[in-house]
């Protein structure tokens, strides 16, 4: 994931560590962390922002870099690098009931923050660039797309009075991962139907295939 060898392991298990997971009162939680990246992954957002776009103007860049720094878009961006799989919880509970969305991007934060402890600003910058622009963010689409479909396609529902439900109609398993298919139904009827190896980005994508019918 990093493509470097982290130095000291310790800082990358705390930044994985959910409070839930701590089985003593010395332990910490990766919370100290994730304040760390929420500042660096800030910067590195608005210093790309800056050198990308030299032709526009502070409003744009201001809801640009909102927009990637949104707690919405932190979280999506987590589930694509799969963060979510590395979160440590309490042993005794089931991930799938215990995982949030809103874990998952303090994870990734306290990520950021692990790696810049460990190797500096240069080499998370590096790691940003090189890995995480490159694979995971449009900065472009950003600014015009609608991250979270789900949480549009159910404020249309609530708007216009029709009951949205997310079914999982179907599950492959594979030998590394598993594939998840998840149909929207509105007011029983299927509108949009998507497939992808987490649930989540699979109703993410149904959602947004829904809204796009929708029009």
């Amino acid at each position: 994931m990093l493509g470097f060898t982290p130095g000291n392991f310790s800082f990358y298990r705390l930044a994985f560590m959910h409070k839930s997971g701590l089985e003593n009162i010395h332990q910490q939680s990766n919370e100290r962390l994730e304040f760390l990246g929420d500042a660096v992954l800030s910067l590195l957002i608005a210093e790309n922002i800056y050198h990308k776009f030299p032709e526009k103007d502070e409003g744009y860049l201001t809801k640009l870099r909102s927009k990637i720094s949104s707690r919405e878009f932190l979280n999506n961006l987590g589930y694509e690098m799969e963060i979510d799989t590395l979160i440590t919880l309490n042993k005794g509970v089931h991930r799938d009931a215990e995982i949030v969305d809103s874990m998952v991007g303090n994870a990734l934060e306290a990520f950021f923050g692990a790696i810049f402890l460990d190797k500096g600003y240069a080499k998370t910058k590096v790691f940003f660039e090189k890995i995480v622009l490159i694979k995971y963010i449009d900065f472009e689409e950003a600014v015009t797309t609608e991250t979270n479909h789900k949480s549009a396609l159910l404020e249309w529902g609530q708007k216009h009075s029709k009951t949205i439900s997310f079914v999982l109609t179907h599950t492959q398993h594979f030998k590394d991962h598993d594939l998840y298919t998840i149909s929207v139904k509105i007011d029983g009827e299927t509108h949009g139907t998507a497939k992808a190896n987490r649930k989540k980005r699979a109703e993410q994508e149904a959602a947004k295939i829904t809204l796009e019918k929708l029009d």
